[in-house]
């Protein structure tokens, strides 16, 4: 087999990232190795299990609360027969009468069980003067847990509650946009892509089950590279070369 000289360079992805070149990586592994893997079960599996467990049991929360959310603020905006921008309590009552755009369900999400048209004007009206005003509802929006400007621009943005948190997503998105810069569609010819699933930068205290894993992804990113790149470039090969990889061994430190 000839050698081939290229440059090449590797990259890191774990199941937690939504980089710009992620997916087309992940569609050349699974072509490859396939979509599922075999974990091996360690401690820091364990931990990321209920982490997944839990991170998708409140995703499906914060969904159901937004959902019901944006169709309250619906309601809210047909009831507004003065379009004055702020609701009185007929006006939500009429909002409340909507059930088949804000139904019972909705209304539980957002205000309990037991909630009443009055508890609900009275939980709204922060400064009690007879009115629900935008700021209001975005306050109460925003105690519930709801990004609620997300619902009128209709995209996402980072939820920042600390100067730690703003400054960690104000480096995310300085280095995404810095790889939009640079990034080149020939890149992804020169890349090997390396899925280490559960294991993310920050997990230095890893078991030799984990260490193992992540090398043995490594060990497969190289091959579904290579098989990537004879697929598509077709290069020469010399005659009578053999490639030996029967004894290569994986040794964990």
């Amino acid at each position: 087999m000839s050698l081939w000289y290229f440059h090449t360079r590797t990259l890191q992805y774990t199941a937690e990232d939504h980089e710009i070149n992620e997916h087309v990586l992940e569609e050349r592994r699974i072509q490859t190795q396939g979509g599922e893997l075999k974990r091996p079960e360690t401690r820091l599996t364990q931990i990321k299990r209920k982490k997944k467990k839990l991170k998708a049991g409140a995703e499906s929360m914060y969904t159901k609360k937004s959902d019901a959310m944006g169709r309250f603020v619906q309601v809210l905006s047909q009831s507004d027969f003065d379009t004055s921008a702020t609701i009185d309590r007929s006006e939500l009552e009429s909002a409340f009468r909507k059930t088949t755009i804000f139904t019972r369900e909705d209304a539980v999400t957002l205000f309990g069980e037991d909630h009443t048209l009055d508890s609900v004007f009275d939980l709204l009206d922060k400064d009690k003067d007879g009115e629900i005003s935008m700021l209001e509802l975005i306050r109460f929006a925003e105690e519930t847990g709801i990004q609620l400007w997300s619902l009128f621009h209709g995209y996402g943005r980072f939820e920042v509650s600390n100067i730690a948190e703003y400054l960690t997503a104000l480096q995310e998105t300085i280095l995404t946009n810095v790889k939009r810069l640079y990034h080149d569609e020939r890149d992804f010819d020169r890349t090997i892509g390396v899925y280490l699933d559960y294991i993310e930068g920050s997990d230095i205290s890893m078991e030799p089950g984990d260490k193992r894993f992540a090398i043995e992804q490594g060990a497969q990113a190289a091959r579904s590279y290579l098989h990537y790149y004879v697929r598509k470039f077709k290069p020469p090969l010399k005659k009578n070369a053999i490639l030996r990889t029967e004894n290569v061994k994986l040794s964990v430190i």
